[in-house]
């Protein structure tokens, strides 16, 4: 049996993807590459002599919020209103946040939700 080329005039129906969760996706990667490019030092921002003491400093949800830009905000919250489901829009965070991080997807989430 042949295969024919398809027909120019009858297009193929292309999938449809759950509007919700490309925009979870989306958001989920930017808010992490925003909060990353933040928190990293540019050279100019080193000194140029070696720090005489060490001090801890733990990242907060807090944190990673505070350096996010506020349309960042606007638009998670924006996101997660239209999706109206919070471990539906939890999971969708996490899949752009990632897993074994510090704070945890699931903390920097509630941080967001209390900004909206």
């Amino acid at each position: 049996m042949q295969n024919f080329p398809a027909r120019p005039d009858i297009a193929p129906t292309p999938k449809k993807r759950s509007k919700g969760a490309i925009v979870a996706s989306i958001l989920g990667g930017l808010i992490v590459l925003g909060a990353l490019s933040s928190l990293v030092d540019s050279p100019a921002d080193t000194p140029s002599e070696a720090p005489t003491s060490v001090t801890s400093y733990e990242i907060t949800a807090q944190d990673v919020v505070d350096v996010m830009d506020p349309s960042q905000v606007d638009a998670f919250c924006t996101a997660y209103y239209q999706l109206g489901d919070y471990d539906l829009a939890l999971d969708q965070f996490t899949e752009g946040y990632g897993s074994g991080q510090d704070p945890s997807a699931e903390e920097v989430f509630d941080e967001l939700l209390v900004r909206c």
